[in-house]
């Protein structure tokens, strides 16, 4: 199955930004948006997020954890790539950001405009 947007937010050690950020990415946060998915990899912390946690804030938020000695998000950046079912991807590689409500919906606008919005 494909959306129009994946986006790939990678965590390393920050359980509690990590819940924030992805609510900002949820659908009872972002507005007037839909059809995309968010990809939650936890490049190798030590205490991990729980994948329920991170599947309760919908159905289209999908978990894994990337276990690595790396200090760098290079891997789990990549790792992410490969599970996206978007061929339009957004990288978020600082898991404790959080996204305005109406940048999926901005970007997803974005995306019907321009044949090579990159």
């Amino acid at each position: 199955m494909s959306c129009k947007l994946s986006v790939v937010v990678v965590f390393h050690n920050m359980r509690r930004e990590a819940h924030r950020t992805l609510f900002t990415l949820s659908q009872s946060y972002q507005r007037n948006a839909s059809d995309w998915e968010v990809i939650a990899i936890d490049n190798g912390s030590d205490a991990p997020l729980e994948e329920g946690a991170v599947r309760a804030y919908g159905a289209n938020f999908r978990y894994r954890y990337l276990e690595t000695d790396s200090v760098s998000p290079v891997g789990a950046v990549n790792l992410g790539v490969r599970l996206a079912r978007s061929p339009n991807i957004a990288i978020i590689v600082d898991g404790a950001r959080m996204a305005t409500p109406n940048i999926v919906g901005h970007t997803l606008r974005a995306l019907g405009l321009f044949d090579d919005p990159f």
